[in-house]
């Protein structure tokens, strides 16, 4: 080990300051990354008079098109996009859920493919690894492999979002340079604590970074993107929803404005299916079975069609092209 001769403890200890300090630094920018994908609701905020199909699409509980996959990214539910779209999709008749195969993701019967706007195909399409044409679909087996295809479906519908001025620009780049610094910072602050064990205040201080550095992989934003003034109703509305859908997750009856839009202890509706997938905890889906399919609860669906975590993708991007990049030149 190193650090254990006379001088040489505070050039570790230097080092060690230096690395914390670095960590110290992508961390304040990781926090201002997040910040900026962030627009706070004004308590006073002007309406913006839309057209009149718009107003009546925007205030529905829950939307009657692909605006799904838009309240998704508004309201920072990303990874549940993909089941609440096919629950969405199912309520419009444009689809069939289906019981799944032993070891295999729900089954998808597509009823009018010409339904299914550019988006809500594209979604369809990487929960299948089929083209989305009418007939009974089964899912692959690798979940591995849809989780990618599902999250690569979702970055092209952040930036078709993007497009329709619903979000700003939904940039990746920002976050994975963050996120690269911070893996790298987690080599050098674990070489510092295994070969400078000898010298606590250096072995202190690179304990401490390599704690910061997890902190910015924790609080960088998978991707940038604030949304725009002109959603501000959608997500005041989306906020009221996603309360009154926790507060009654329990009895899987979500609450969608005034009136409930289910009475206790009957099951939900199909609208409300959508609001529970969007919004409810996880831990209270698995009593919740999909109407016309007994056997497959809404937790059943979840998992299937699930992105998986934006932030552990960001890691493996970095992870996986450095490891190309060390094949590349080895």
């Amino acid at each position: 080990m190193l650090g254990g001769v006379d001088g040489w403890g505070a050039v570790y200890t230097g080092l060690a300051a230096g690395v914390i300090g670095v960590a110290i630094g992508l961390l304040v920018v990781a926090l201002l990354l997040r910040w900026s994908t962030v627009r706070l609701l004004s308590t006073t905020a002007p309406e913006v008079s839309p057209a009149p199909a718009a107003r009546a699409e925007r205030t529905a509980p829950v939307p009657p098109t692909s605006q799904v996959l838009d309240d998704s990214l508004l309201a920072g539910v990303e990874r549940r996009a993909a089941a609440a779209l096919l629950l969405d999709l199912q309520a419009r008749g444009v689809i069939v859920l289906r019981e799944a195969a032993r070891g295999r993701a729900p089954a998808v019967e597509i009823a009018v493919p010409a339904a299914l706007a550019p988006a809500e195909a594209q979604m369809v399409r990487a929960y299948l690894d089929a083209e989305p044409v009418a007939g009974l679909h089964q899912p692959g087996r690798s979940r591995d492999a849809r989780r990618g295809r599902l999250a690569e479906a979702l970055d092209e519908a952040a930036w078709a979002a993007s497009r329709r001025g619903v979000i700003s620009a939904p940039w990746r780049w920002p976050s994975l340079l963050v996120v690269t610094l911070a893996l790298l910072g987690v080599l050098v602050a674990a070489f510092l604590i295994v070969l400078v064990v000898p010298n606590p205040a250096s072995t202190a201080l690179a304990i401490a970074a390599l704690l910061a550095f997890a902190a910015v992989v924790a609080a960088v934003p998978a991707r940038l993107g604030r949304p725009h003034p002109t959603t501000d109703t959608r997500r005041r509305e989306l906020r009221t929803l996603r309360a009154s859908t926790a507060a009654s997750a329990s009895a899987a009856v979500p609450s969608a404005g005034p009136a409930p839009v289910a009475t206790a202890g009957s099951a939900p509706s199909a609208r409300d299916l959508v609001a529970l997938a969007l919004f409810a905890p996880r831990a209270t889906l698995a009593g919740v079975a999909l109407p016309g399919v007994p056997a497959l609860t809404l937790h059943d669906l979840m998992r299937a069609a699930d992105a998986g975590s934006p932030r552990f993708r960001l890691a493996y991007t970095v992870i996986d092209g450095i490891s190309f990049l060390n094949r590349a030149t080895s």
